[in-house]
């Protein structure tokens, strides 16, 4: 971003799941906390370049001002991967809620 106010759009997002999916192929992770349910909105597209697919994805309850969301992906060797989104902590975070929820 080019300032400390800038904001990323659709296609950083896009293409930041492009570059995560190449990731997690090497590392393997079980489970992934984002910080910030905005990148969630641009999955299901990316996820159709990728060898990935969605096995479910939900939006749950609101907490504070934020819906969070939980997806689970899988890659065509079958690893299973469970994706959380949170509201991002920079501001009006409430710690209490979100530790019950993760």
């Amino acid at each position: 971003m080019e300032t400390n106010k800038g904001r990323p759009n659709y296609d950083d997002f896009h293409n930041g799941w492009l570059t995560f999916f190449e990731t997690i192929k090497i590392t393997k992770p079980s489970t992934c906390l984002f910080i910030g349910t905005e990148a969630s909105n641009s999955l299901r597209d990316a996820i159709n370049e990728s060898d990935f697919e969605i096995v479910n994805f939900t939006r749950d309850d609101k907490i504070s001002r934020t819906y969070p969301r939980r997806a689970t992906i899988k890659q065509s060797d079958n690893q299973i991967i469970e994706l959380i989104f949170i509201q991002h902590t920079s501001q009006y975070f409430s710690w209490g809620k979100w530790n019950d929820y993760i």
